[in-house]
């Protein structure tokens, strides 16, 4: 995550700086993006970079946690919602960046998935776990079989997976909104329900 000094930036050189780690994660693949080019696209050194970030993969997590955070705050909940709504909801809220900047983005980071589930989904699943932040204390977790942290994790795991595999086939025109949607409430079903009778 981005050091202090990041923080302390004015908001537009902060901009600044996430646009151009954008524009480089969008353009090619996480190995190939470079350092450099997001230094010289944000107008600063390459040295300075690391005075905001430790690495690459640092970067990269700071904007995959800036999607994730704007889905919590974006959460708007009547009531309480089951892990496996929460999960719809996350599918609805990836699919709705279709057409927008920030699309190629995240088309690129299926291509990463592995860095993806190695990055982020650890904070994720803290942050759907009751009490950790304002919306997911609104989290249901009373009708699981578990409620420990380990099947909670292993749910989010495996329902991020049905969710990046649907938008990524809706992201790219194999199928339809509906069809992507379709095909993640199936995945999801099966995990709520199980598959033994």
């Amino acid at each position: 995550m981005p050091t202090k000094k990041f923080f302390e930036l004015s908001e537009d050189k902060k901009q600044a700086f996430v646009e151009a780690a954008i524009s480089e994660f969008e353009r090619q693949s996480f190995d190939e993006a470079s350092i450099f080019n997001i230094a010289r696209n944000a107008g600063v050194s390459r040295t300075g970079v690391y005075y905001y970030f430790t690495n690459k993969q640092d970067i990269y997590e700071f904007l995959l946690t800036r999607l994730r955070d704007d889905f919590f705050e974006n959460l708007q909940l009547e009531e309480k919602i089951d892990i496996f709504g929460l999960l719809m909801k996350y599918f609805e809220f990836i699919a709705s960046f279709k057409g927008k900047r920030e699309e190629k983005f995240i088309r690129q980071t299926f291509s990463n998935m592995k860095l993806l589930e190695i990055n982020t989904l650890n904070i994720t699943i803290k942050k759907m776990r009751p009490g950790m932040g304002k919306k997911p204390e609104k989290l249901d977790l009373s009708g699981l079989r578990y409620e420990n942290g380990d099947f909670i994790g292993a749910i989010c795991l495996m329902g991020v997976g049905a969710i990046y595999h649907s938008a990524s086939d809706y992201f790219s025109g194999k199928t339809t909104y509906d069809e992507a949607k379709k095909g993640c409430e199936i995945f999801i079903d099966c995990l709520k329900n199980g598959f033994i009778k």
